[in-house]
């Protein structure tokens, strides 16, 4: 593909031919400083893009537009500009250019519009639409082939969230060149919203900018928590790969379940690999927590804890040096007679606010303790966690209340742990502080939980003897990708190591992660990798295999 850039600074000029001739799929590129020159070079040269400045010495860039649209085959033109008074992207646009930039801050979209096109042209002039592999070059790799349609992806309908009309346009054409047949469009995040809370919205992934109009990629994702979109989130953009990933935790705070990000210009293949962890389905039983289901009262949540209906699902926790089942968390599930299984994110929430949880957290210790004790009495040597809410922990009475339970079950207190969110463990508040000198007092583990999230340090975890670190799963996942999560993964074992308590990862999906832990020295894991969340009975049979 041959690229001609028009700016008449020689520097600016010349920064760009570098930059753009350093991208894949582009061959000659051509330099204009004035408007005769520029009409001549396309007239004689025949460019398929070019990059132009709106001021130059013999006409302007605007009147040029007209021109080249004379021009047969006309070239593909990019307006780079730093004439950005109102109205003038939409005349340039009406002219004829495919996009409109501004000079000096938008250098990396510029550089992506001109990616897509090389895609373009090669998938107008080359068979099947695939570019010949690149020459050897020591800079990254990057493909900028259309990849093979992938027939699994037509099930999956994708929402992309992009202000610049050709990013979005490029997007679309991407995904669907990689087997998607349902991509809606939205242009900011108030449109994106409208299109998700239509009732025969089955959005499944969702490609989402941050800089936008109106309603921004920050504030759209909070919105996209309270409605409880099932839809998984890819944040893509051109900027900062840590502020993306701190983005990305944001996400996992508003209960969003985030894939990860991509930076602009977007990789099919990185984009390929998105689109099929979007279509893996969450391991375990349906949980009823989407937008668009049942919403329940209090009194209902209430209704279903004196009828017995909620009960704990365990998830295993192994030892990472060889893969031993060493214990379980138990995570509270409600098995509602109409609506199936629920989840936590229906029923947490307002029993805190109305300070009811205590009646579930009772409940989860001693059917989770009561399991313990006939794993144990079985021949398991295993141990069980349960989560202490912080507003639990604001009632003095809670330590000697846990402590009768499983002394009236028969548990040994070591068997069983109490997690709290770090934030709990930091707070200042007199009566949580003693609650858990308390428990470990008794005998009780302590697990700080989502370690990482808040603001503890050494001095600050020293005031509590926790016995157990929990590593939280949005640095596990982000590990892979970003150098500033494996050093905060790498960091909290070490801070778990020196204190002599084993840390342990949560949310592994995948055996790269298992394997970049283990190297790291983590100590125990949970997560899909190893299991889901399951009943009882799926627990000891999960027990019942490794034994044998």
């Amino acid at each position: 593909m041959r690229v001609l850039i028009v700016d008449d600074a020689p520097i600016v000029r010349g920064r760009m031919a570098r930059l753009v001739g350093n991208l894949p799929g582009v061959g000659e590129v051509l330099q204009s400083e004035d408007y005769r020159n520029t009409l001549s070079l396309i007239e004689q040269e025949r460019p398929d893009v070019v990059l132009l400045d709106l001021f130059m010495p013999g006409g302007s860039g605007l009147e040029l537009l007209y021109r080249i649209g004379a021009v047969a085959p006309a070239p593909k033109v990019i307006v780079m500009s730093a004439w950005t008074e109102p109205g003038m992207r939409e005349r340039c646009i009406d002219a004829g250019a495919r996009c409109f930039f501004e000079k000096g801050t938008q250098v990396l979209e510029t550089l992506d519009a001109v990616r897509h096109m090389a895609v373009e042209h090669a998938d107008d002039t080359i068979p099947g639409g695939l570019m010949p592999e690149p020459a050897a070059t020591d800079a990254p790799a990057q493909s900028f082939a259309l990849p093979v349609t992938d027939p699994a992806n037509a099930a999956l309908t994708v929402l992309v969230v992009e202000e610049q009309d050709f990013s979005r346009k490029v997007l679309v054409r991407q995904l669907r060149a990689l087997g998607a047949v349902d991509v809606l469009q939205a242009s900011d995040g108030e449109q994106a919203l409208e299109l998700l809370r239509r009732p025969d919205n089955a959005v499944g992934l969702i490609l989402c900018d941050l800089d936008m109009p109106r309603m921004d990629g920050l504030e759209f994702m909070r919105h996209l928590g309270a409605i409880r979109s099932a839809a998984s989130l890819v944040i893509t953009g051109a900027v900062d790969v840590a502020l993306l990933n701190s983005v990305q935790m944001m996400c996992r705070a508003y209960g969003i379940r985030p894939l990860g990000v991509l930076e602009k210009p977007v990789n099919s293949e990185c984009l390929r690999t998105m689109m099929a962890r979007a279509r893996k389905p969450m391991p375990g039983p349906a949980l009823v927590d989407a937008a668009g289901g049942p919403e329940f009262s209090l009194d209902e949540i209430l209704g279903g804890l004196q009828q017995e209906q909620f009960e704990p699902f365990f998830q295993p926790k192994v030892e990472l040096a060889g893969g031993r089942i060493v214990g379980a968390e138990a995570l509270a599930r409600w098995r509602h007679p109409q609506h199936g299984l629920i989840s936590p994110r229906a029923f947490i929430e307002p029993l805190e606010r109305s300070g009811h949880i205590d009646t579930l957290t009772f409940k989860m210790l001693e059917q989770a303790a009561h399991a313990c004790h006939r794993w144990n009495r079985s021949g398991h040597d295993l141990s069980v966690s349960v989560n202490l809410s912080l507003v639990s922990l604001a009632d003095t009475r809670l330590a000697t209340r846990v402590a009768a339970v499983v002394r009236a079950v028969g548990l040994a207190p070591r068997r069983l742990t109490l997690e709290v969110t770090e934030t709990a463990a930091m707070t200042d508040v007199g009566p949580a502080l003693e609650n858990l000198a308390r428990l470990r007092l008794r005998g009780f583990g302590l697990s700080i939980d989502d370690f990482g999230t808040g603001f503890a340090s050494m001095q600050q975890i020293g005031r509590i003897a926790f016995s157990e670190l929990k590593i939280d799963r949005g640095f596990v996942s982000a590990m892979g990708d970003t150098r500033e999560a494996r050093a905060i993964v790498e960091s909290s074992i070490d801070i778990a190591r020196r204190l002599g308590i084993p840390a342990v990862a949560e949310g592994i999906e995948t055996q790269a992660e298992w394997d970049a832990l283990r190297s790291a020295g983590c100590t125990q894991a949970q997560g899909f990798f190893v299991s889901r969340p399951v009943p009882e009975t799926e627990f000891l049979s999960l027990c019942l295999q490794q034994a044998a």
